[in-house]
This record gives structure tokens, C-alpha cells and sequence, in this order.
């Protein structure tokens, strides 16, 4: 008996395949020029149609100068937004962005950093 219901759960799985749960997001980057405003899923530009999309947030220094974060997007008509800071706290953002990030930054008319956020989770797929 138990024999026959194991083999009837395995004929059951062969049979239906397997399934993937979880809520997942897509989105590819888009730039708003008026707002100065730039959204993305790391992953979802990467693997966007066009060759043109991307988005991210490059941290670089030398000690002893203060570390900065400049943020750089591109979307599929190729409206780009640029913009950099020095600020710790932005900075720190920063560094917790990965191929599981979406990513949303501003900008004022000065390309001065203005706010990052970094969403990472399951929902933005690598």
C-alpha cells in the first residue's frame, strides 16, 4: 500500500512537472528627465530586448578622500540620467545593490544626488 502510493505521488509529479511559486516583479529602466528621476531592476535591464538600458550606482574613493556614489541609468530611448554624492548615507545605499535590486534614484538640476533607493529581494529575479 504504501508502496503504491509513493509510486502514485512520483507518477503524479513526472506527470504535472515541476512549479515555481513566489511573487517576482519586472521591470525594465526608465528615466523621467522633467522629475529627473531614474527606475530599474538590475536584472531586468540586463536581460531587456535592447542593448541600450542600464542602470546602476558606482561607489569609488581614495583614502583618505571621502567616498562617493555616482548613479547612472539609461532607458530604451535613450534618455539618461547621471548624478553623484558624497553623501555617507547614500553612499552606504549604495553598496547594497545587487542582481536582485531595483533600484530608483533622483537628481537635482545640479546632477547632485538627491535620494537612492534600493529595494533587494526575491521579487527582482537575478
Amino acid at each position: 500500500m504504501k508502496k503504491t502510493l509513493f509510486l502514485s505521488a512520483v507518477s503524479l509529479l513526472a506527470v504535472s512537472g515541476l512549479a515555481w511559486a513566489g511573487e517576482t516583479r519586472s521591470r525594465e529602466t526608465q528615466v523621467d528627465l522633467t522629475t529627473l528621476r531614474a527606475t530599474g531592476s538590475v536584472y531586468d535591464t540586463r536581460m531587456s530586448a535592447d542593448t541600450v538600458q542600464y542602470i546602476g550606482c558606482l561607489v569609488y574613493g581614495t583614502p583618505p578622500s571621502t567616498p562617493r556614489v555616482n548613479c547612472d541609468a539609461r532607458d530604451a530611448e535613450w534618455e539618461r540620467l547621471n548624478c553623484r554624492s558624497a553623501d555617507a548615507g547614500l553612499v552606504s545605499l549604495a553598496l547594497g545593490i545587487s542582481d536582485s535590486s531595483f533600484i530608483s534614484f533622483s537628481c537635482d538640476a545640479e546632477s547632485n544626488l538627491t535620494s537612492l533607493v534600493v529595494n533587494t529581494g526575491s521579487m527582482w529575479l537575478p
